[in-house]
């Protein structure tokens, strides 16, 4: 069996990305369920939802709950190349 693998996001049929460059820096991979695709947005949006109170305080109580800071290596995090 072949094992075929991406080599390109954009190649794939549920990724909705226009082409990389400097203008989509600082943004996330996201999947929108309405539509079914990934679709990139910018990291601002984020940072101001969650300054607006959008996300649920339960959610965020229960991630405080179960992150465990000591269980996470941040020496070699490599974010790749674009």
């Amino acid at each position: 069996m072949a094992i075929n693998y991406v080599t390109q996001l954009r190649t794939l049929n549920d990724v909705q990305v226009d082409p990389l460059d400097s203008s989509k820096n600082k943004n996330i991979l996201k999947y929108e369920h309405s539509s079914g695709k990934f679709v990139l947005i910018s990291a601002d949006n984020i940072l101001s939802a969650i300054s607006t109170g959008v996300i649920p305080e339960v959610f965020v109580d229960n991630v405080q709950e179960e992150l465990d800071l000591t269980r996470i290596q941040r020496s070699g995090i490599d974010g790749g190349n674009f």
